[in-house]
């Protein structure tokens, strides 16, 4: 049936609540009495003779069947529909939930976490790396990252017990799961030591998808161990089309779908990390399911290296730098803001019902490289585009100094020039910052950002371009000219 109603949705979602479906009526004809028929058709005497035989036969036609019975079918194939397709889901807000996904916290972060607390963002919940599980011989062992308990509960928000468990492609023992139960507990223990208020334990394990029983074997003495706390796990896209997911579902009381990753490309194609086409079908399907979820939104962006040949050598993320080897092409993919904000205004205009929230991946904190600042991310909350506005400031008399500034709340990649212009004064000197070139006009000077070169500003950053000198103060203007790159390029080779 929720096939059905799928069929017959309104909007790329196709879930639904309350009402019925506007394409098919719902009233059904009422069985008509044996002893009369439609209006036209009158009633056959009984056949006595040949002449009869004609009107005899008409009424045995399947054509005059059909007419007569028309209503009945109707009726009876309508009604597996009555009450079937409802009306969608329709809400302003989603909570959201925000990952703390370091292994090594920095005082930055610390204060991040801390200033939540009086912060107007939306954010309902953290979900914190709390232990990761690895394995040694089939036998896991432990790593605690460097929590910060006392920035958790000065946030004063609720908590959500993140627990990493490494690929793992044999059945565990007993002795495994218990171990694994334990680390639950402990873990627990650890932050109700700290005052820290828990609602849930999340598993971030990406089973293979030919491999759901199994996993859903490993969950049950974990949900166990969990209780009383909220149980829930990530979930992969390709667990979607899987037998054994419904199963493996009743084990636990929600899932967070991650829709971000990066896709392995042909040769020449740049890495994606967020498609809106096909996380918008991943969603559909994941409501299908009937079952409480999350859908989990990147804010991060990464690096992937190439070599000379096209082969993929890794990837480098949360700011990690691997030693690349000499040749490397590396090419940046990033979650882009403007395709995100689309994705969420239209989820808190209609979702699926069993849709409870956000989960982003992860929380703006100081100067951290490879993700959103704040300000970019507190619009894309607000489901809107963050607004773009990059500016050239002249500062200074003697010489004046002249900058980039992003005045705006998105991150900007700038490439193209800056030309200053004035009237009455003679230009005395003038010279461009690292990378860029200076050239001279009537009136005016041009600085150009030369080719190898990108100026990449976050919101409220600054980039000096260079400086002039005249022989007196002027009236200056300044315009930036901005060359749009279609896509990101390849950097250097390191």
């Amino acid at each position: 049936m929720a096939e059905l109603a799928d069929a017959y949705g309104s909007g790329p979602y196709g879930e639904t609540r309350g009402g019925s479906s506007p394409l098919v009526s719902t009233t059904l004809v009422p069985f008509f009495q044996y002893s009369s028929l439609p209006t036209g058709v009158r009633s056959a005497p009984k056949s006595k003779g040949p002449e009869n035989r004609g009107t005899s036969a008409a009424l045995r036609s399947p054509f005059f069947l059909f007419k007569v019975l028309r209503p009945l079918i109707a009726g009876v194939v309508l009604l597996p529909f009555s009450g079937c397709h409802k009306e969608p889901s329709n809400t302003s807000t989603l909570p959201n939930s925000v990952y703390v996904w370091q292994q090594h916290w920095t005082p930055g972060l610390g204060d991040s976490v801390r200033n939540l607390r009086h912060s107007a963002a939306p954010i309902h919940q953290l979900i914190v790396l709390s232990a990761q599980i690895q394995w040694h011989d089939q036998s896991p062992t432990v790593f605690r990252p460097t929590v910060d308990w006392d920035a958790l509960h000065e946030s004063a928000k609720p908590i959500g017990l993140g627990i990493r468990i490494a690929p793992f492609h044999h059945e565990p023992t007993q002795h495994t799961l218990e171990y694994l139960a334990e680390v639950i507990r402990s873990t627990v223990a650890e932050a109700k030591k700290h005052g820290v208020v828990c609602e849930e334990v999340q598993l971030d394990y990406d089973s293979p998808q030919r491999r759901l029983d199994h996993y859903r074997r490993w969950l049950i003495p974990l949900r166990e161990a969990a209780r009383p706390l909220r149980f829930t796990i990530t979930a992969l896209p390709a667990w979607l089309g899987e037998p054994e997911l419904p199963r493996l579902l009743r084990e636990v009381d929600r899932f967070i779908l991650q829709v971000h990753s990066v896709q392995t490309r042909a040769r020449g194609e740049l890495p994606a990390l967020f498609e809106i086409k096909r996380a918008q079908r991943w969603i559909q399907r994941a409501g299908r399911f009937r079952h409480p979820f999350f859908v989990s939104l990147p804010t991060y962006s990464g690096l992937v290296g190439y070599s000379p040949e096209g082969r993929q050598l890794g990837m480098a993320l949360d700011g990690n730098q691997p030693a690349w080897p000499p040749g490397t092409q590396v090419v940046e993919f990033h979650a882009d803001p403007d395709a995100i904000a689309s994705l969420v205004s239209e989820l808190r205009k209609m979702h699926p019902v069993s849709l409870e929230g956000l989960a982003w991946y992860r929380l703006p904190s100081g100067k951290a490289e490879r993700n959103w600042r704040w300000p970019t991310f507190a619009a894309v909350l607000e489901g809107r585009r963050p607004i773009s506005k990059l500016d050239a400031l002249a500062e200074g008399d003697s010489p004046v100094d002249l900058k980039l500034q992003n005045q705006g709340e998105a991150e900007e990649a700038f490439r193209g020039s800056v030309v200053l212009r004035w009237k009455g004064a003679a230009l005395v000197d003038c010279e461009g910052s690292p990378g860029w070139t200076v050239r001279k006009g009537e009136q005016e000077v041009r600085w150009i950002l030369e080719d190898q070169h990108r100026v990449r500003l976050s919101p409220g950053a600054q980039s000096v371009i260079g400086w002039a000198r005249f022989n007196e103060k002027p009236p200056l203007w300044l315009e930036v000219d901005r060359v749009l790159d279609p896509l990101p390029s390849p950097l250097a080779p390191r």
